[in-house]
């Protein structure tokens, strides 16, 4: 990657195509990592006050980006991301930090890396159904207690 001393690498990706056979010590690392197992949409949409759960009718149109993001990989399966759609329709992205996991790699925050994660599953399923909207920073949202805003989707 030729790397200059003060950059990282925080995350790689495998490319290719997977194998017919499935070693014993990758299913033990799947087995422990709950690979199938997703947290289900009560415990990660919610609608404008940030506790009532979201409902998949309520998603509207978006339901199948929000699937996309729950079904979406993240570091040792955590799935940190919450989403909160508000009144008017806007998607807000928010993180249930493990301050003592997301910095256990000093400069490199996983969870931060599960972020982008979500907000490319969630972009990329909303664009193929040509849905509208991009994600930007959007300073002055309501907060969360226990919860930190990273991006707002909207229109």
């Amino acid at each position: 990657m030729d790397l200059e001393a003060d950059e990282l690498l925080p995350a790689i990706t495998p490319v290719g195509y997977p194998t017919d056979q499935t070693l014993p010590s990758d299913r033990l690392i799947r087995l422990a990592a709950k690979s199938k197992k997703r947290k289900p949409w009560s415990e990660l949409f919610f609608g404008p006050d940030g506790r009532t759960p979201l409902t998949e009718n309520e998603a509207g149109p978006y339901r199948n980006a929000l699937e996309a993001v729950r079904l979406g990989p993240s570091a040792s399966n955590r799935q940190p991301w919450r989403i909160v759609k508000d009144k008017i329709g806007k998607f807000h992205l928010l993180l249930r930090e493990n301050e003592i996991y997301n910095r256990t790699m000093g400069k490199i925050r996983l969870q931060n890396l599960d972020m982008g994660i979500a907000m490319c599953h969630f972009a990329m399923v909303a664009w193929e159904q040509n849905l509208p909207g991009s994600w930007k920073p959007e300073p002055g949202t309501p907060t969360i207690p226990g919860l930190q805003h990273i991006a707002t989707w909207s229109t």
